[in-house]
């Protein structure tokens, strides 16, 4: 094999690894978006919770009536939810990017 075929094959090896880094990349950026965005979310809730002392009175109220082990069933719940997710998501991801294309 000459020099020039190494390096074509190499260069070919070469790209590959970058494409694949480059997808890797763009499905990171996604991901991260999308948590940037349910942050942006949340906090634009409490800011108006804040805003507003009759929605804060509301859930205040709300708070003490509930008992504690309810909020902790549904913290239990949620985080149980939120594994499953994070376990299924990546494998429907693909599936709804592919309907969005059409």
């Amino acid at each position: 094999m000459s020099l020039a075929e190494k390096l074509a094959r190499r260069r070919q090896e070469l790209l590959a690894i970058s494409e694949l880094q480059r997808r890797t990349l763009f499905l990171h950026r996604q991901t991260l978006q999308n948590e940037v965005g349910m942050v942006k979310q949340r906090l634009q809730w409490i800011k108006q919770i804040r805003d507003n002392p009759l929605i804060f009175g509301v859930l205040a109220l709300a708070l003490a009536w509930i008992k504690p082990q309810r909020i902790k069933s549904a913290v239990q719940q949620s985080q149980s939810f939120w594994q499953r997710m994070q376990a299924i998501l990546p494998l429907l991801m693909p599936l709804l990017r592919r309907d969005k294309v059409k």
